[in-house]
């Protein structure tokens, strides 16, 4: 299985759970809740991937920071209204939880940084890479990103680990950690360690645009969609 069928199969999964949740309060939503839980742990296996094979991490960075930006008046307004922050009015601004393309970037900045300030010292002759990368984990957890610090920590340790094998324990100890409170959404996230395990380690179709734009755009039509839907 090639990034490409990954990200799609990814990408339909975040549109079923964001409509689960959009709608929610209506409707008994929580397989659809369930199967969106398999999407972070592709998202980060593909940026540590993506980060180990870019020709140019700053691009990257870049691409991540600006899709960010503009995919966050989308997110705040469907979930801000979702949470009810704005009471009995919309609201298009929603400080207490940032994008999940905040800990996507977050993590390949730890990355970037660790790589640049990097020496062939070990960590206690030469700790900045260290302490960077921990700053840029500490800062996703502060702006409570979605999956914070513990989303931009996993992605550091798939990038750190070479082999497939030790990539997918790493992962489904992520999933365990991060859903022991909620066992059944164990479930949903479970299905990504076996996608994964089928990656080939090819790229696919390069039609990337594709997979940045579909974010913001879906969350502004679930928003624009549930906001008519409970209109007073």
């Amino acid at each position: 299985m090639s990034a490409f069928w990954l990200k799609l199969i990814a990408l339909t999964a975040m549109i079923i759970d964001h409509t689960g949740a959009a709608f929610s309060f209506s409707y008994d939503t929580e397989w659809m809740r369930i199967i969106g839980r398999l999407v972070f742990p592709i998202y980060a296996f593909l940026i540590s991937e993506g980060c180990r094979n870019t020709r140019d991490m700053k691009k990257y960075l870049a691409r991540l920071g600006i899709f960010a930006l503009i995919s966050e008046i989308p997110f705040d307004f469907l979930f801000g209204n979702i949470a009810g922050y704005g009471e009995e009015k919309l609201i298009w601004f929603y400080p207490l939880h940032q994008n999940v393309f905040f800990t996507l970037f977050f993590g390949v900045l730890a990355l970037y940084l660790f790589e640049k300030s990097r020496s062939k010292s070990d960590v206690i002759h030469n700790p900045l890479p260290y302490l960077l990368s921990w700053l840029a984990l500490m800062t996703a957890e502060l702006l409570n990103t979605d999956y914070g610090g513990f989303g931009v920590f996993i992605i550091i340790v798939l990038y750190h680990l070479k082999e497939r094998s030790r990539q997918l324990i790493a992962i489904l100890v992520f999933i365990i950690i991060m859903y022991l409170p909620m066992p059944r959404m164990i479930i949903g996230a479970s299905l990504s360690f076996g996608l994964i395990y089928l990656y080939n380690g090819k790229r696919g179709p390069g039609i990337k645009w594709f997979f940045y734009v579909m974010y913001p755009l879906h969350l502004s039509i679930l928003g624009i969609v549930r906001a008519i839907a409970y209109m007073k």
